[in-house]
This record gives structure tokens, sequence and C-alpha cells, in this order.
């Protein structure tokens, strides 16, 4: 599973496109109380790490391509949790971000070592 994951996070950071972000309230709540903007929203997720995998991939319930990942990672001490739909066509990755908002519940990292 390291592998898969290592393999899609080298897609994200490499991706050619802009990074999409639904705009939804709890977004824009938790870029508002964590001082970020969509850039650095969207380079958060660039930057994201194999000890950052929460679970995936799983199909999307809204269309029949790509895939799911979702991920935690901390900003400014408080959980994030993110969640990707992945469509990779013809070598091109293209990645919209379906929730970024403070974690509800606490995530569990399978890939950490020291969980």
């Amino acid at each position: 599973m390291r592998d898969r994951v290592e393999s899609c996070i080298r897609n994200i950071a490499n991706t050619s496109f802009e990074i999409q972000i639904y705009d939804r309230d709890n977004y824009r709540k938790t870029l508002s109380e964590l001082d970020l903007t969509p850039s650095i929203a969207a380079e958060v997720i660039r930057n994201l790490t194999v000890e950052d995998y929460y679970r995936g991939p799983t199909k999307p319930d809204h269309c029949d391509k790509g895939d799911i990942w979702e991920f935690g990672t901390k900003i400014d001490n408080i959980e994030v949790y993110i969640k990707l739909h992945i469509i990779e066509d013809f070598g091109v990755t293209y990645v919209t971000c379906i929730s970024f908002h403070k974690a509800q519940w606490p995530i569990n990292y399978p890939l950490r070592g020291d969980e």
C-alpha cells in the first residue's frame, strides 16, 4: 500500500494543473480560522506526505473516473481532514479537493511508524 500512496503523493505534487478546491462553508471557515488563503491550502495539498495518508483509494460516488484519497495533516496544531478526487488521464493528473476542513473526528494514520 505504501507504494501506491507514494505514487499518489508524487502525482499530486507534480500535477501541472491548478488544484481545484470545492468552495464550501466548512472550507471557508477553516481557512479563516487558520488564516490561510486558497493558494496556501493548495500548497498544503501539494506537500502531503505518505505519513499523512488516512484511507483510499475508493471509487467516487459522483462519476466513474478516478479515485478518492483521504489524508490528514496538522496546521498550527489543528488536525485538518483532506479528501481528494484524483483522475489520471493520458498521463495527466487532475486533482480536485472535495473536503478541506478541521477534522470532525480523530484521524488514523496507518502508514505512520509511531501509530
